[in-house]
């Protein structure tokens, strides 16, 4: 008798991972693909994660009124600098904001590197954004990338808070996934 509901208990068990993952854009897993993202730009001129397809993808997320955001401008600046002309591009992607305040953010500390709006707000959820600044890494074919966390040496989808992106760990990663 137990038999017969073993087989149907695991086909609602794979019915539902399934349809959890088709609902939610897939699972936040190394080597999975990244869940796509609709923005715009501050001219609101549509953008998805995807156009960035056939290029590493720094994904960062931050917000106007966060300290360490600003903190970690000229690193992010350094970086974008420094990887220009490269098959890369540093998306970041400001949230949890209005649109004038991520406009200041940007002209007062000196961005130079692309933002992004995210006008629904939705944006961070795909991502079960945690604080802010938040990063993710993704190879050309879109697909998340396992990264160390160089402030507990454990290996993560997910960097929260400031990084020192030019540091040379950072700087191998990143080569390594131009290559492929």
């Amino acid at each position: 008798m137990q038999f017969r509901f073993v087989p149907v208990a695991i086909i609602l068990i794979v019915a539902t991972v399934t349809s959890c993952k088709q609902v939610g854009g897939g699972s936040l897993a190394p080597g999975n693909k990244a869940p796509d993202l609709d923005f715009v730009t501050f001219d609101n001129e549509p953008a998805k994660l995807s156009d960035f397809r056939g290029k590493v993808v720094l994904l960062h997320f931050l917000a106007s009124w966060c300290a360490p955001c600003i903190e970690e401008v000229p690193a992010l600046n350094a970086l974008h600098q420094q990887m220009e002309g490269e098959d890369f591009v540093l998306l970041a992607i400001g949230t949890e904001d209005n649109l004038d305040d991520l406009q200041s953010f940007v002209s007062d500390n000196g961005v130079r590197f692309p933002v992004y709006f995210d006008k629904s707000n939705l944006v961070r959820h795909r991502y079960k954004v945690t604080g802010f600044p938040e990063s993710f890494l993704l190879d050309k074919a879109g697909n998340l990338v396992l990264m160390v966390d160089p402030h507990n040496n454990n290996p993560t989808i997910r960097l929260t808070g400031p990084q020192n992106w030019g540091s040379p760990a950072m700087k191998q990663a990143l080569k390594k996934l131009l290559k492929e």
